[in-house]
């Protein structure tokens, strides 16, 4: 979930995250995509970059990536085992991008959220919404949820958002 929200990612990006093209540095951690997200894109390959968060050790995407990659560590000597996201049951290979949202989702009815109304897409909305609310550069959120413009993400993301009350 935390990877969900530091990124905007979509589950179908998440799932195709893979432990060989992760890139640990001093300030977080990258992953450099091997595909186009979508069919036909003729952009350059996205890189993804969760940084440290160090105002707070237990909410730093990279501590909770060390701790997942540690707990999963014996799983992972198979090669169709080196996507970053693996099944918690036998034989432990990775997930589909259909799991994941699950997952997500499972999370959000945990939190208390109504999950009729929020689904796994909706941490899109959520990480790139509170980003903007708390003024991070329009360019940088426009990056964040691989917009092109921000017109996209405003009729999309923030106004679902703003017109349930989540923004006030």
């Amino acid at each position: 979930m935390w990877l969900a929200l530091f990124s905007s990612e979509r589950s179908s990006v998440l799932s195709d995250l893979d432990i060989q093209i992760l890139k640990k540095q001093p300030d977080g951690f990258t992953f450099t995509l091997t595909k186009p997200r979508n069919t036909g894109d003729p952009r350059p390959l996205t890189t993804i970059a969760f940084p440290c968060f160090k105002e707070d050790s237990t909410l730093c995407p990279l501590k909770c990536l060390e701790s997942y990659l540690n707990a999963t560590s014996e799983f992972r000597s198979l090669p169709e085992c080196k996507k970053l996201f693996l099944s918690t049951l036998r034989p432990h290979r990775h997930v589909s991008k259909s799991t994941i949202a699950r997952w997500l989702c499972d999370t959000v009815t945990a939190s208390g959220i109504d999950s009729t109304i929020f689904k796994a897409h909706s941490t899109r909305a959520t990480s790139t919404s509170t980003a903007a609310k708390k003024q991070l550069p329009l360019n940088d959120n426009l990056i964040m949820g691989d917009w092109t413009s921000f017109s996209t993400f405003q009729r999309f993301y923030y106004k679902l958002l703003l017109s349930l009350g989540f923004l006030m």
